[in-house]
């Protein structure tokens, strides 16, 4: 069969409506394509800004979970001290937090469970001993690449107080304290788990 012939048969079956409509959808589908990869270059461009939260305990930069122990707590002793520096190095401003996680004191276990939130188990630690732990943060706002905080954990146990019970405590706790370090001479009387955390700010 002749080039004519087929070109004959082919024009004879297929439509001019229906040849136009099939050149219509190659062109729609090639810009589409180029649309799309257009956009897609260009989300490729975008700028990823660096997040550096870093967390410095005696000169030394640490990970967020902080792990204390106090050797011996008795009623009028100095007060225990320990700071942590934190520096926000990145490129977004961030909210600085923390949580306490897990306290063992004198061989009790405290710890955030299924029934204990970490603003309870702080909550604790203010109101069930004679003994005070705090946790303060000289500021919460860490601007990008120079915000930086002071974050400061203090035990203190006060000798005299004019809270009703607690010389009752202090003798309770005084007690168990004594007798905890002398069966347990390597082992801290207060263990000390405590979170920090950092979350983007948006502006």
């Amino acid at each position: 069969m002749s080039f004519k012939k087929v070109f004959y048969v082919i024009k004879k079956k297929v439509k001019i409506s229906n040849l136009i409509l099939l050149i219509v959808l190659l062109m729609f589908n090639s810009y589409a394509w180029f649309i799309y990869n257009t956009k897609v270059s260009t989300s490729l461009s975008a700028k990823i800004e660096a997040w550096d939260i870093a967390y410095i305990s005696n000169g030394i930069r640490e990970t967020q979970n902080i792990i204390l122990d106090v050797e011996k707590i008795y009623p009028g002793m100095t007060i225990y001290t320990h700071q942590i520096t934190v520096n926000n190095n990145g490129d977004t401003n961030a909210e600085l937090s923390f949580a306490v996680r897990k306290v063992e004191i004198l061989g009790q276990v405290y710890q955030v469970d299924a029934t204990t939130t970490p603003e309870m188990l702080y909550n604790k630690l203010q109101n069930d001993f004679p003994f005070k732990t705090t946790v303060t943060l000289s500021t919460t706002q860490l601007p990008a690449h120079t915000g930086t905080a002071t974050v400061t954990i203090k035990l203190e146990w006060e000798y005299e107080s004019e809270v009703t019970g607690k010389d009752e405590l202090d003798t309770q706790y005084g007690t168990s304290a004594y007798q905890f370090i002398t069966e347990h001479p390597d082992t801290p009387c207060v263990h000390l788990e405590i979170e920090l955390g950092a979350k983007q700010v948006n502006t």
